[in-house]
């Protein structure tokens, strides 16, 4: 989490105890709607499908670990 993330009191999506009591649908919705009215968090609802957002609680939110940075899993030419 960022400083600007401590100041807007963003949630570090990494910590599993925040993980273990949050629900799928809860993370989703945050995704689709934003936090605040949009502000700390922009809602991605005009961008992403429920379904899409479902994708990313799934595989990159639930799959990341804490103090790991999220990266996408992209393979770079002429690095294996």
């Amino acid at each position: 989490r960022s400083a600007t993330g401590e100041r807007l009191s963003g949630r570090n999506l990494t910590d599993p105890d925040w993980q273990k009591s949050t629900r799928d649908d809860e993370m989703v919705k945050v995704i689709l709607n934003g936090i605040f009215f949009g502000w700390s968090m922009p809602r991605f609802r005009d961008a992403l499908t429920k379904d899409e957002a479902q994708r990313i609680v799934t595989e990159i939110i639930r799959t990341s670990k804490k103090g790991k940075t999220i990266e996408p899993d992209v393979a770079v030419p002429g690095k294996n």
